[in-house]
């Protein structure tokens, strides 16, 4: 992150919005959003589940599908996962997970080794992405299984 200007120039913009200078303590500073900000984002998070919870009661009800990411579904169960074993991603989890970092123009937290990796995947387009990827599981998965 450090490396990239434009990433920094967006912190150096929010630092200038921020209360805080060289003399601020972390516990002096807090963050926090309205209540109606809050509600907006809990909505978000939730339409998927909360439309699926409900489906028995109104069967006619659609969801729309730019509402629908499963990949970023994909990637908050991987979370949880590795929350809860603390074990390395499969081939699949990391695959997937390199995915969304390239679709989603992220490599930030990309370790330097997945880097070369993820700057690939970066420059294909959506198609050629999902075949790379698609591709990169299965040889990934043959050299987990020959060891």
């Amino acid at each position: 992150m450090a490396e990239n200007p434009a990433v920094m120039a967006e912190i150096a913009r929010l630092a200038e919005l921020l209360p805080i200078g060289p003399d601020s303590r972390i516990e002096d500073v807090t963050a926090s959003v309205g209540i109606d900000g809050e509600k907006k984002y809990w909505k978000a998070r939730h339409k998927i589940a909360n439309f699926l919870k409900h489906a028995d009661k109104d069967s006619d009800a659609l969801l729309a599908e730019q509402d629908v990411d499963n990949a970023n579904l994909l990637i908050q169960a991987i979370g949880a996962y590795l929350d809860l074993l603390h074990r390395q991603l499969l081939p699949e989890g990391l695959v997937l997970w390199l995915f969304v970092c390239a679709r989603d123009n992220d490599g930030s937290a990309v370790p330097e080794r997945f880097q070369p990796t993820f700057a690939l995947l970066s420059k294909l387009g959506a198609e050629e992405r999902h075949e790379f990827c698609s591709a990169m599981i299965k040889k990934l998965s043959e050299r987990a299984s020959a060891a």
